[in-house]
């Protein structure tokens, strides 16, 4: 149903009822990778109350290839075709670098999930290239689009989007292609252009480390957010990803847990009371002072634009929390059972 080809033929037509992709070996990695297979079981997201979650499921999927797989889908989930049911056959665009729990089966959170008649989707973020007289370019450079007026532009909620696709993440419906490096949809192959909300879009921020500043390479911000003890905080308690560190903003963390947290402008130490203890750290430290204990994260505290972030490891390692993980795109910290 889905296959990615690494000779130099870029595009493969699938029967009705599957997905292809045009694609090639390329330098780097592209921005979304996809799993495909059949529908076995869908289940409910429960909070701690055992209630559903609304807009929230996990899907088992098999695949002859592939083996199993889960698909959280939420709220930003985009779905192309019909709402999936069990014995369905589908595919699901995720981002590939997403950080992701390390259990089987793998866990996928689905940005796009497809399920219906369809002979090419592509998922990404098209940009005009100038060289190519400003046509649309995947980032990965196997993709130029080629559209016409009757080519339907939406949101994803269905209205029309009348606004600029260079710079966009796209999810693009098309017929054939040229076999070249990009491959080039034929004129009016374009049947719809879906513009995806941008979840993760942040410019480069600045980082200030013990020695100065630092130019940070990415930083991965979650609308998904933070949930504590069950309950979901707002869109004020991103996480973020610097490199492989899992960040969330620890004054906002700590007082909404109980903590007492204040800044000692003398030292550049931050100073946070817990459970009758003083816990003092500087932003960019690997340490951590809890009483009269000294405890090395792997992963260091860092400053981004005024506000302090700690790794997800400082909830358990050094305030005692049972759990702090990240699970399809969310963050929980909790003192519910202990999880291995």
């Amino acid at each position: 149903m889905f296959k990615i080809l690494t000779a130099v033929l870029l595009s493969v037509s699938l029967p009705a009822g599957g997905v292809s992709v045009a694609a090639a070996q390329a330098e780097e990695r592209p921005m979304f990778m996809a799993f495909g297979g059949r529908v076995m079981e869908t289940y409910p997201v429960p909070n701690n109350e055992g209630e559903p979650i609304y807009g929230h499921s996990l899907m088992r999927i098999t695949s002859p290839e592939a083996g199993t797989a889960m698909f959280a889908t939420n709220t930003d989930t985009f779905v192309l075709g019909e709402e999936p049911q069990n014995g369905d056959e589908v595919t699901g665009f995720y981002l590939a670098d997403a950080p992701m729990i390390l259990i089987y089966p793998p866990h996928y959170t689905i940005r796009v999930l497809v399920n219906g008649d369809f002979a090419n989707v592509a998922v990404d973020r098209f940009c005009a290239e100038a060289d190519m007289g400003g046509a649309l370019v995947s980032s990965d450079g196997m993709l130029q689009l080629n559209f016409g007026e009757d080519t339907a532009v939406v949101c994803q909620d269905g209205q029309t989007f009348d606004g600029e696709l260079d710079g966009r993440l796209l999810a693009v419906v098309y017929g054939a292609a040229t076999r070249s490096i990009p491959a080039i949809t034929l004129p009016d192959g374009v049947e719809k252009i879906v513009v995806l909300r941008e979840l993760n879009a942040q410019e480069p921020e600045i980082r200030e480390i013990d020695d100065g500043f630092a130019d940070v390479d990415l930083i991965w911000t979650s609308n998904l957010g933070v949930f504590i003890h069950g309950q979901h905080m707002g869109e004020a308690f991103t996480w973020r990803q610097v490199e492989s560190s899992i960040l969330v903003p620890v004054r906002a963390v700590a007082q909404e847990l109980g903590a007492e947290l204040s800044w000692d402008y003398d030292t550049r130490e931050v100073v946070l009371i817990w459970d009758g203890e003083r816990i003092v750290f500087s932003p960019g430290s690997y340490d951590f002072t809890r009483g009269e204990e000294n405890i090395s994260l792997t992963q260091p505290s860092l400053l981004i634009n005024e506000t302090t972030y700690v790794p997800l490891s400082f909830f358990r390692e050094v305030l005692g929390m049972n759990n702090a993980y990240i699970h399809a795109g969310e963050v929980h910290i909790n003192n519910n059972e202990l999880m291995r």
